[in-house]
């Protein structure tokens, strides 16, 4: 059996989101979805439930009323602020570890994940364009491949640097080189044995490679937004691990969308106030 092969055999075991977490993500996406499918969404789980009604009356949102349904909350905080914040939430245990084989102390994927998820969501509102996958939670998920390789299967990255040192390529080529696969692709087969729509599984997939996708324009558009995001909160130096030391951008991704230098410092800034936010709605939730 190669080494693909064993990595490949060995993601069965790798935790799944929670079945109301899909369904909220489905939910995103789909636009023939309503406010009342949404709120189902969240009632089908306690600790989903749980976790938005903490939000909603903490410090940052609540107010003299304490809130304890799922409609009023989501009306309190708003949908989409909502359903990002309570994924992120269900992101953190997964995405806090230490990932050892990235060089990641504990928390810090998931401040990079988070970095992420945000730059993505400001990129698109200062582009003013949407696509047909919610771009907070797919840059949220962007990096899960790096969770099954460098936590659950504890691969080495030693030899990975060494050949991306040694021959300049990129992390995830000689991730590739020496593991038959890279996070990415890790990333791509754990959301589809989830069944988390297409669009962002692509986008997950080619987030270091954008030109490696042709289809439509739309998932193009989200792939290209989740590889500049990931680019931006490089540069912001969160959650940075050794893999970032050597990042390879791809042009033609930034000529599409049409980036200027004032909009991607607008993006970093867009980021870091909100994820001071971010983390302050997390805290609430215990600590995550």
């Amino acid at each position: 059996m190669t080494r693909r092969e064993e990595i490949l055999a060995q993601l069965d075991d790798i935790a799944s989101l929670p079945p109301a977490s899909t369904e909220i993500v489905q939910q995103l996406n789909d636009p023939e979805a309503d406010f009342a499918q949404v709120v189902r969404a969240f009632e089908c789980s306690p600790e989903l439930t749980t976790n938005l009604l903490r939000i909603a009356n903490s410090a940052k949102y609540g107010t003299a009323r304490t809130l304890s349904s799922v409609r009023d909350a989501l009306v309190r905080l708003g949908v989409c602020q909502a359903t990002q914040l309570v994924l992120a939430s269900s992101v953190a245990p997964l995405a806090s570890r230490e990932v050892r084989g990235y060089d990641l102390p504990h928390g810090k994927l998931l401040e990079h994940s988070l970095a992420v998820a945000v730059a993505a969501d400001a990129l698109c509102r200062r582009l003013a364009r949407t696509g047909p996958a919610d771009a907070f939670t797919t840059g949220l998920l962007h990096d899960l491949g790096k969770i099954a390789l460098g936590t659950q299967l504890e691969v080495v990255a030693e030899p990975i640097l060494d050949l991306a040192f040694h021959e300049q390529v990129s992390f995830e080529q000689a991730e590739f080189r020496i593991l038959g696969i890279d996070h990415a692709e890790v990333g791509k087969v754990l959301l589809e044995r989830w069944m988390l729509p297409n669009p962002l599984v692509v986008a997950v997939h080619h987030h270091h490679n954008p030109n490696a996708f042709r289809g439509d324009a739309q998932t193009q558009f989200m792939t290209d937004v989740v590889h500049v995001a990931d680019l931006l909160a490089l540069e912001t130096g969160i959650g940075t691990g050794i893999d970032g030391l050597n990042y390879q951008v791809c042009r033609e991704a930034t000529l599409r969308l049409g980036m200027r230098h004032h909009m991607a410092e607008a993006v970093i800034c867009d980021t870091l106030a909100r994820l001071d936010e971010m983390r302050g709605a997390l805290e609430s939730l215990g600590g995550s």
